[in-house]
């Protein structure tokens, strides 16, 4: 969906260690899910002008997963757009910071 907008530049930030290994490297090409993996570095290459992979820690990412669910709960065909940032997103913000630092 990314490449379909007109993106060249992304950042894939995951909480899971072994996606971003995987994704980085060739270790997982024989797993049972090493034709999804292959398949996504293939798209990252082709699609992007530069892809990174980025991990980020659970204990710093309730923002996103708030956002998934809040994305899940939309019909398929529907988009959440805000005029300004809901307070609800400002304060998983400060939480995650703060969990940053510790």
């Amino acid at each position: 969906m990314a490449a379909s907008m007109g993106i060249s530049s992304l950042v894939l930030e995951t909480d899971a260690l072994t996606v971003k290994t995987a994704l980085e490297g060739d270790d997982y090409r024989l797993s049972s899910l090493g034709g999804l993996i292959a398949e996504a570095k293939h798209l990252m290459a082709s699609e992007f002008v530069m892809c990174k992979v980025s991990f980020c820690p659970r204990v710093c990412n309730k923002l996103a997963h708030e956002l998934a669910a809040v994305g899940c709960k939309l019909p398929s065909s529907s988009h959440a757009i805000w005029d300004d940032v809901p307070q609800f997103l400002e304060e998983l913000v400060t939480s995650d910071s703060a969990g940053a630092e510790e």
